[in-house]
């Protein structure tokens, strides 16, 4: 489809959805809308929405390693991007109770990501206190409006679970389950001491649409005409920002995906772990109302 006077219309103004419009108008499309159910854009339950972000190049896959550091680029260098990248630099590391699981994939990103040409130089050991100097460590900074600090524990997630057996978010998180925010608390014991026991402020849940390999899925769908799904960001989708309304804008001009792990993929079953990241256990949302009710 290369008519670029014809409609498009794009559902959700999280990082997929405005990334895809800008990609879109950039190309020369003159009739691109996008629906969003928030009252403002971007979506206020978008993942991407957020004080800060860490973007982050290191990968087991040397692939997604190669995409992110393209997507850095752009962060770097495009005008448009540029004034809110700041590249500080962070600490890679696990905790010393972290699972067997977390450390090897730590080790194996590192070692990926250590091979690339544009991380000459620029990776470092940390052997002591002084070294931590050298780089702004942190999870994330603090808002210089609030001073609040955003602070995410990392899991093998959550659903949600409908009657139909479809997993959506609720209409509103305002809080967090216990787990999960003592979990939280045992993070900042190991680094940031003196909050770990101040009260946990403006609490919630991100919502994101996990796929069973952690890969995206940005293909069209199979018995439709002009539909395309861009979903499936794992975690790790609002560093492309910068990049993925480009690949939408392909799979829209081509009417296919050449992207093979990005193709529709339906009922494939596959195990949730074969992904190396996703520690921890899985659970359903309403198994802890019901314990929070016991």
């Amino acid at each position: 489809m290369n008519d670029k006077n014809k409609q498009i219309l794009i559902v959700g103004g999280g990082t997929f959805g405005l990334s895809t419009a800008y990609h879109l108008a950039k190309s020369g499309y003159t009739s691109v809308s996008v629906l969003e159910r928030s009252s403002f854009i971007p979506a206020e339950e978008s993942p991407g929405n957020d004080v800060n972000k860490i973007i982050r190049a290191e990968y087991e896959d040397p692939r997604y390693a190669q995409l992110a550091l393209e997507a850095i680029d752009e962060w770097t260098n495009n005008p448009l991007f540029a004034p809110y990248y700041h590249q500080v630099g962070c600490p890679l590391c696990n905790s010393l109770a972290a699972l067997d699981k977390a450390k090897r994939t730590l080790a194996k990103s590192l070692s990926s990501i250590s091979k690339h040409p544009a991380c000459a130089g620029k990776i470092a050991p940390i052997n002591s206190r002084e070294d931590t100097r050298k780089t702004y460590a942190r999870d994330d900074e603090p808002d210089p409006r609030t001073n609040l600090l955003n602070l995410c524990p990392s899991g093998a997630g959550i659903t949600n679970f409908n009657m139909e057996g479809v997993s959506l978010p609720p209409g509103s998180s305002p809080y967090i389950p216990p787990h999960d925010e003592e979990a939280s608390r045992r993070i900042l014991r190991e680094t940031l001491r003196a909050l770990a026991e101040p009260p946990l402020v403006h609490k919630k849940m991100c919502w994101v649409a996990d796929t069973d390999d952690s890969d995206y899925l940005i293909a069209c769908v199979p018995g439709t005409e002009g539909l395309i799904v861009a979903s499936g960001d794992s975690g790790h989708r609002f560093k492309m920002l910068t990049m993925v309304g480009g690949w939408i804008r392909r799979v829209v001009e081509d009417g296919q995906q050449v992207e093979a792990r990005w193709r529709w993929k339906p009922g494939r079953g596959r195990s949730r772990d074969n992904v190396s990241w996703r520690v921890g256990e899985l659970y359903d949302l309403g198994e802890e109302k019901t314990r929070s009710r016991l």
